[in-house]
C-alpha cells in the first residue's frame, strides 16, 4: 500500500485477472496496514495479468510444456518451450526421439544440441539431413527440466513435412591468421567434394586457390562436417601471398560462387554471394583475458587476439615461490625431458574456439623432481 491503512476488507480491493473481476476469498493485513495478502481462486496452470485497484502485474503459473518443433533448415530442428530450460537436460540427446519418414534416427546421427532460453536447436548428421518432402516427428521424454527444476511434460509432435529452405546467405566475413572466416545464416555443404565445396572465391576480383570450406566448429573426427548447432562459421585457407593481400589496410570485397545448403537431395544453391570486410591500421596489443584448467596439468590462457610464440616469448609459471622451468624456444606442445617443466603452444580453445595459449606442466615421471606440480608447499 502506498499509504498504510488498517482494517481493510475484501470490498476495499478490486481484483481483475485478465480483465475479469474475481472475488477475494480471504484478506489478511499486517498490523501497520502497509501490506495485505489477498487470497483468490487458484491460478495454477495459468499465465496472464492481474490487477489490484488498478495496479497491474504479470503472472505465470503455467505448467512446463514443449510448445512446438520445426525444421529450420535441412540440418537443424528448433524445439520451443514455454519456459527457460535447464541447459544440461535440454542438451541431453537421450531426451529426444526423432523419426524421418517413419524411420527412427539414432543418437549418433544427432551431432549436437544447443539450448538457450526457451529453445533447443538440434543438429543432424549430413547422412540424415532433410530433403524436400520428408516427413518428420519428434518427441521428448520427461527428462528435460526448467531452470527452476520442474519437469517438462512428455511431448509428441504432429507429423510435419519439410518443404525445403532458402538458399544460404552471407552474414559476415573477416580475416584471421590463416585465411578467411565466412559466416553464413545456416549450415552449408562443406563435405560432398574433398577440395571444391564452392565453384570459385574471389577477393578484390582475384580468384584464390582454395574452394574449400571448413567449419570452425567441426564434428569430432570429421573436419569437413559441421559439429555444433547454430554455429555457421567456415574457414577458407589462404596461401602466404593471398593472406598478405587480404590483410592489407582497406576495404576488401569477397565473392563466393555456388554455395549449397545441406539438403540430401535437390539442395538450394546461392549462385553468387557478395560480402566485404575492412582492415584498419589499428594494432590490438595482446592481453591475457582469463585462464581455464583443461585437466590436471593442462591449462588454457585466453588472449584478446590470436598470438604467436617464438624464441622471444616470455612465459612464467609459478606455484607458490617455485618457478617451473620453461623449455626454451620450444612451443610445439610436446615435452621430452623428465624434469617438471612448462611447454606452451598457441591455438584456439577446443570448445569455444577463442584464441589463446595452451600451457602444459609435466612432472618427472619417476617422481624425482624436487618440486612436481602437485607437491604440497607451505
Amino acid at each position: 500500500m502506498k499509504e498504510a491503512k488498517t482494517g481493510l476488507v475484501a470490498d476495499n480491493f478490486k481484483v481483475l485477472v485478465d480483465g475479469k473481476e474475481v472475488t477475494p476469498t480471504a484478506i489478511s493485513g499486517e498490523t501497520n496496514g502497509e501490506i495485505y495478502t489477498i487470497t483468490i481462486p487458484s491460478l495454477e496452470g495459468k499465465a496472464g495479468r492481474v490487477s489490484v485497484n488498478g495496479t497491474e502485474a504479470t503472472f505465470d503459473f503455467s505448467f512446463p510444456k514443449v510448445e512446438g518443433v520445426t525444421a529450420i533448415n535441412a540440418s537443424e530442428l528448433l524445439v520451443t518451450f514455454n519456459k527457460d530450460v535447464d541447459v544440461p537436460t535440454a542438451q541431453r540427446k537421450a531426451n529426444y526421439e526423432l523419426k524421418i519418414n517413419d524411420k527412427k534416427i539414432g543418437l549418433e546421427d544427432i551431432l549436437d544440441i544447443s539450448a538457450s532460453g526457451k529453445t533447443a536447436k538440434i543438429l543432424l548428421d549430413p547422412d540424415v539431413a532433410f530433403q524436400s518432402g520428408d516427413k518428420y516427428i519428434i518427441q521428448t521424454n520427461d527428462g528435460i527440466k526448467t531452470t527452476e527444476g520442474k519437469l517438462f511434460d512428455k511431448f509428441v509432435s504432429d507429423e510435419k513435412t519439410f518443404n525445403g529452405s532458402l538458399a544460404p546467405s552471407l552474414k559476415s566475413i573477416k580475416v584471421d591468421a590463416n585465411g578467411l572466416l565466412v559466416e553464413f545464416d545456416r549450415p552449408v555443404n562443406s563435405y560432398d567434394d574433398e577440395d571444391e565445396d564452392v565453384t570459385l572465391i574471389k577477393i578484390d576480383g582475384v580468384a584464390i586457390a582454395s574452394k574449400d570450406l571448413k567449419p570452425v566448429f567441426a564434428k569430432e573426427g570429421a573436419s569437413d562436417v559441421l559439429g555444433k548447432a547454430g554455429q555457421y562459421t567456415y574457414s577458407v585457407p589462404l596461401d602466404d601471398e593471398e593472406l598478405k593481400a587480404a590483410s592489407a589496410v582497406g576495404t576488401h570485397e569477397v565473392v563466393i560462387y555456388d554455395v549449397k545448403d545441406t539438403a540430401s537431395e535437390y539442395a538450394k544453391v546461392a549462385s553468387v554471394l557478395n560480402g566485404e570486410y575492412t582492415i584498419t591500421d589499428e594494432v590490438t596489443a595482446p592481453q591475457v583475458t582469463g585462464i581455464e584448467a583443461l585437466n590436471a596439468n593442462k591449462f588454457f590462457i585466453y588472449t584478446n587476439t590470436p598470438v604467436t610464440l617464438d624464441e622471444n616469448t616470455k612465459l612464467k609459471v609459478e606455484k607458490g615461490n617455485h618457478e617451473f622451468k620453461l623449455e626454451d624456444s620450444k612451443f610445439d606442445g610436446n615435452v621430452s625431458t623428465n624434469d617438471t617443466l612448462v611447454d606452451a603452444v598457441a591455438g584456439l580453445h577446443p570448445v569455444n574456439k577463442k584464441p589463446g595459449i595452451y600451457v602444459v606442466v609435466t612432472d618427472d615421471v619417476d617422481g624425482n623432481d624436487e618440486n612436481p606440480l602437485y607437491k604440497n608447499q607451505l
